[in-house]
């Protein structure tokens, strides 16, 4: 019997992108403390919130846990998810006419074999430079 694939995500876009490969998954959201500890690079921020996520699931659900985090890199400081609308705007505008790093951490658990396999991957973005009221339009 093959095990149940488990999604360890509340994200519509990555409930989606697992979706698109076809596989039959079950959603089991995790829900974390996402706060980066002191000096923690962002490398491993990303994928210990993933491993975090993963694990957190495995308490709801048996088979091959998938979780991941993404998080931004600007001047070697990891810039948090937006808060709210406002914090929103005060992010993409510090990222406006800047390089920044897109890190994603991806941690696949097996519960059955209570091993992780992990992998985290960069995207280096040169982002626009963008006016507030284009910055507003996509908040």
């Amino acid at each position: 019997m093959n095990p149940q694939i488990i999604l360890a995500s509340s994200s519509p876009r990555r409930n989606s992108l697992l979706a698109e490969t076809g596989l039959k998954f079950k959603t089991v959201p995790s829900y974390i403390d996402e706060k980066a500890k002191y000096l923690e690079n962002a490398e491993k921020f990303a994928l210990r919130i993933a491993k975090e996520k993963a694990l957190k699931s495995s308490l709801i659900a048996d088979g091959i846990i998938i979780a991941a985090d993404t998080v931004i890199k600007l001047d070697n400081s990891i810039v948090g998810k937006p808060k709210n609308e406002k914090d929103a705007l005060r992010i993409l505008s510090l990222l406006s006419g800047k390089k920044h790093t897109v890190i994603t951490g991806l941690a696949v658990y097996d519960t059955s074999k209570k091993k992780f396999y992990t992998k985290c991957v960069k995207t280096y973005v040169t982002m626009d430079v963008l006016s507030l009221e284009q910055i507003k339009s996509y908040v």
